[in-house]
């Protein structure tokens, strides 16, 4: 029979470091692996949807700019949503689109409303004193 080593006492220091034999080595490291980018990103689906957002805000407040980036949004969401067969993003393209033509919209009914105000009010602005101003518009109302 194999001779047993008596258990270490409480106090007592073990008189082998490992009484229950040889500590295992640790477990390799997880193999690295390259990071990548989660599937489905479409850089110009996103710019589409943000110049649309923008467009729309501006298109109340900036007419003429709100205009121009509603055109950018619109080529963006067409040119994204072509692409979107490849990587995702379909529906930040789709959604550029609505926001590029409400944009546009938008920004033409503004145009011709302050345009329209300019045509009424326009000849007004050519009186010599501000109560002969006044008087024209008063007229125009």
């Amino acid at each position: 029979m194999t001779e047993q080593q008596p258990l270490p006492q409480p106090g007592n220091p073990s008189p082998d470091p490992h009484p229950y034999g040889e500590v295992p080595p640790p477990p390799p490291p997880p193999a690295a692996h390259a990071w990548q980018a989660p599937p489905g990103r479409n850089g110009m689906a996103v710019a589409a949807l943000v110049v649309g957002i923008v467009g729309v805000v501006l298109a109340i407040c900036f007419a003429p700019v709100g205009l121009v980036l509603g055109v950018v949004a619109l080529v963006l969401g067409v040119l994204a949503r072509r692409k979107s067969t490849v990587s995702g993003g379909r529906g930040q393209a789709t959604s550029g689109i609505v926001l590029g033509a409400v944009s546009v919209v938008l920004a033409i009914v503004v145009l011709a409303f302050v345009g329209s105000i300019m045509n009424t009010f326009g000849d007004c602005t050519n009186k010599a004193t501000q109560a002969e101003q006044q008087a024209c518009i008063q007229g125009k109302m």
